[in-house]
């Protein structure tokens, strides 16, 4: 599955990362400034997205964070 994840730094965003990436898959988690214990995890199904939802969202978010063309969790 391709999982988006935000506030994925810590707390239940981080469990959430942990739990997806040890069922096989591919994730990106989303952070504002820090990514913070996410740069500790080495799993080449993780894609660390910098991104604050505050921020206006544009077209071009799911170009430059490198999004597929499908979502299966948000």
């Amino acid at each position: 599955m391709n999982v988006l994840i935000t506030g994925a730094n810590r707390g239940i965003g981080l469990g959430y990362v942990r739990h997806y990436l040890a069922a096989g898959d591919e994730v990106w988690a989303c952070h504002r400034a820090d990514p913070g214990r996410l740069a500790t995890i080495e799993d080449e199904s993780l894609h660390l997205v910098q991104w604050d939802v505050a921020e206006d969202v544009h077209e071009s978010f799911a170009a430059r964070a490198g999004l597929p063309q499908r979502l299966d969790v948000l």
